[in-house]
């Protein structure tokens, strides 16, 4: 019922600043960052769960000095 990706993002990196019709969910692999909840940024790390809802704008954002490694997780019927 789920479609799962993993993403890397380097220092520095990040992904645009966005929203999806359906809700997912990610969890961080490793490495550190925060993660712009609309405009309000949230602190983010390895062991971590950010649960995404539909059409709620945001972005992740790796401030740290290694990858940034999370897997996202999205219900099949959204792909």
């Amino acid at each position: 019922n789920f479609s799962i990706g993993v993403f890397t993002l380097e220092p520095g990196g990040h992904t645009p600043h966005h929203s999806h019709d359906s809700e997912h969910l990610n969890y961080i692999l490793e490495g550190s960052g925060e993660l712009m909840d609309d405009d309000q940024p949230r602190a983010i790390g390895q062991g971590d769960f950010v649960l995404v809802k539909p059409h709620e704008r945001h972005q992740y954002r790796n401030t740290g000095d290694c990858p940034l490694v999370f897997m996202c997780m999205v219900p099949t019927k959204y792909e």
